[in-house]
């Protein structure tokens, strides 16, 4: 046996190869080393990194062994072992600190982990002293060339192609096999193209190393050339028949991406950064990533440097005298972050992202694409709190030749004439909206689309409802918009639990007992299951259901995105304000009190984000509180008003109407007098209707 090869590699490989040159063929040779011995009829054996399992037992056994008993969370532990990557040696020097400091400490002190964890255990090997002498240890082995190879690759945060490697750090795929043979990068094989991963302890000594030369520039001039390459290809493929794969693409090099993005900010170079944004945002807006979108709309537009915006290219093009960004790439830019703004807030990013183009239309016009320009058009009017002028938008896009222009515009009318309650009339856009979209070969689309179509005939048990609401899943699972699909399964699986579908019914009540659901599932799947249970005249049931809710929004922290956790707080209360008026023979529960308190506190996100739906649904809320209490004139405004500015209630609300609120309302008649009337008012006047009856109401 020989040990510890690595340092003397080709004369260790001499010495086995004489020996089995005359020894007798029984002869095995086992040798440990950090790099293979390179002889014929060698079998390596890599060791992996431990299991998770053994991991943590490991560091459990040394703490204890130390005298002390471990005090931590198991997600604390597996997120110390995994930012230490499972090594052993990390692990052991971590428990001699847990002797002496709490997990949480030691979890912050990893931002330098050669500082917190180098000489933590006395009597090692000078290769094993610390993290630093480890790593240090197998860089002294290597030509200066792959030494610089090393360095300049720490810069990449996340598995990296041969391709990204050669353009950040240059050198040949050669030294990128030397450098897996020294076990300072591993080869990862998947589904994509192979990929190298460098683990989080050699990362940090390699940046350590490359700053120390003053190397990072230039490596990080290298990532941000290949970023912007390869968010240029991919943007170009994310609408059409290559979407899947384009998206597959970026998702895997998603860190990659960040990170040169990150860099361009920093480094204010805006060109670049819009160029690489672009592919990210839209990968974001697919995948309802809306909080990272809102987050890097923030700094891209400078919402909190003025001066930074005063001088920036992207808001004011020629005029601040700086490179310019491209001008089609800017425009669509500018699109996904007003989407964005509109899930998340705040308002001002919309502001921003329009005085953008609206500059831009001023100086570049001609260097915008038709789909681009008719898309940032139709923008501002979307954003308005007047449903006809959205409508009056939507029907250019559908004008428009371009047929992913035309679905974009048949999905918008589909959406907003299911809000303001005209259901069947928006099945027929949305399903016009899925032709377009599948013509084109966009699964988004599809998938909007097809949700779109089953929440527009969701009135009750429909298989024409179960199956747009499959096609919608489906197509949403593809472009890995998990989020949506898992929604889009809640509501089908709702549908089918009230016509009976006892399997559907155990599928929500298992999703709800899961420890592992996010908030919006735990909330969705909980309204699910209120509704079943009123529809049965389970009382306590629904009511616990809608406390579920509401735990669920509060374990979350703070609201964001807020439009979700709003009009869940609105179901809640209108769901106790139902169960309330269906058994009046029930001593009072505070229903009133209850629904009070939740519109109540919806207010203030209500009133900020200038978001119809949401003010609809606010309003349908109050509406239906008003009824409760008797107040008939305030309930029938309120249900006008609402239903004017456009309520997204059938995605989250209870299906159907309080009773209450039906009387007040009255037949066809009664109600189409009040509709006409809030026909008539601007966007304007409604919000303001809306905020004065609500503060009445809720006084």
């Amino acid at each position: 046996m020989l040990d510890n090869c690595e340092h003397v590699l080709d004369a260790a490989a001499t010495v086995v190869a004489d020996l089995l040159a005359v020894a007798s063929p029984e002869l095995s040779v086992l040798a440990t080393s950090r790099a293979p011995l390179g002889l014929a009829a060698e079998v390596v054996h890599r060791l992996p990194a431990l299991p998770d399992d053994e991991a943590l037992a490991l560091i459990e056994a040394r703490v204890r062994a130390g005298g002390s008993a471990p005090a931590w969370r198991r997600d604390q532990a597996l997120a110390l072992v995994h930012r230490l990557d499972n090594l052993p040696l990390a692990l052991e020097l971590a428990a001699a600190r847990l002797r002496h400091m709490p997990i949480a400490d030691v979890l912050a002190g990893l931002s330098d982990r050669f500082a917190l964890l180098d000489d933590a255990l006395r009597g090692l090997p000078d290769r094993h002293a610390g993290l630093w002498a480890m790593v240090d240890w197998s860089r002294e082995l290597l030509e200066p060339a792959e030494r610089d190879l090393l360095e300049r690759l720490s810069v990449i945060p996340a598995p990296f192609t041969a391709d990204l490697a050669i353009a950040t750090a240059g050198g040949v795929r050669r030294s990128l096999a030397i450098l897996v043979e020294q076990s300072l990068l591993r080869l990862e094989e998947g589904d994509g193209d192979p990929r190298y991963r460098m683990l989080e302890t050699v990362r940090e000594y390699g940046e350590a190393r490359l700053d120390a030369a003053g190397g990072r520039d230039t490596a990080m001039a290298g990532l941000v050339g290949w970023a912007v390459r390869q968010a240029v290809t991919l943007a170009a493929g994310f609408i059409g028949p290559t979407q899947i794969e384009a998206l597959h693409r970026c998702a895997a090099d998603h860190d990659n991406l960040v990170a040169a993005l990150r860099w361009c900010h920093d480094h204010d170079d805006e060109p670049a950064a819009v160029d690489v944004a672009t592919a990210l945002f839209h990968l974001w807006t697919m995948r309802g990533q809306h909080v990272e979108a809102s987050a890097w709309s923030r700094m891209l537009l400078h919402i909190d440097d003025p001066a930074a915006r005063r001088r920036s290219a992207i808001l004011h093009g020629r005029a601040g005298g700086r490179p310019l960004p491209h001008a089609d790439r800017l425009a669509w830019l500018c699109v996904l972050i007003g989407v964005s703004a509109g899930n998340t807030g705040p308002m001002r990013l919309s502001v921003l992202a329009r005085r953008a183009l609206r500059n831009l239309f001023a100086s570049r016009p001609g260097d915008v694409s038709p789909r681009n320009a008719a898309l940032a058009a139709a923008l501002p009017g979307l954003e308005q709190a007047d449903p006809d002028k959205s409508l009056a938008d939507a029907a250019v896009l559908i004008a428009h030749p371009d047929p992913y222009v035309q679905a974009m515009g048949h999905l918008i009318r589909a959406v907003l004439i299911e809000n303001v309650g005209t259901r069947h009339a928006a099945t027929g856009d949305a399903e016009l909206a899925y032709r377009r979209f599948e013509a084109v070969g966009d699964h988004w689309g599809m998938g909007m689309a097809a949700q779109a179509a089953g929440y527009s005939a969701s009135t009750g048990p429909d298989p024409r409802t179960d199956e747009w609401l499959r096609r919608s899943e489906r197509h949403l699972q593809l472009v890995g918009a998990a989020q949506d699909a898992r929604s889009t399964r809640v509501l089908l699986d709702t549908q089918l639990a009230l016509a009976g579908d006892a399997e559907a019914e155990r599928r929500l009540l298992e999703a709800a007992g899961s420890d592992h659901l996010d908030e919006i599932d735990a909330c969705q799947v909980n309204l699910g299951l209120a509704q079943l249970a009123w529809r049965r005249e389970r009382h306590d049931e629904a009511l616990a259901h809608a406390g579920a809710v509401l735990r669920a929004i509060a374990d979350a922290g703070p609201p964001d995105p807020t439009q979700p956790r709003t009009l869940f707080r609105i179901a809640v209360a209108v769901i106790h304000l139902w169960v309330a008026d269906a058994r009046p023979a029930q001593p009072p529960t505070g229903a009133d009190t209850r629904a009070t308190d939740a519109l109540r506190q919806s207010r203030t996100e209500v009133l900020t984000a200038h978001d119809r739906p949401l003010l609809g649904a606010w309003a349908m809320g109050g509406a239906e509180l008003a009824a409760f209490r008797g107040d008939t004139a305030t309930a029938r405004e309120l249900w006008a008003l609402g239903t004017r500015v456009g309520a997204t209630v059938s995605w989250f609300f209870p299906q159907g109407r309080g009773e209450r609120l039906a009387a007040a309302l009255g037949d066809r008649g009664s109600r189409e007098p009040l509709l006409a009337a809030a026909g008539g008012l601007t966007g304007a006047v409604v919000y303001g209707r809306i905020g004065a009856l609500m503060d009445d109401l809720l006084a």
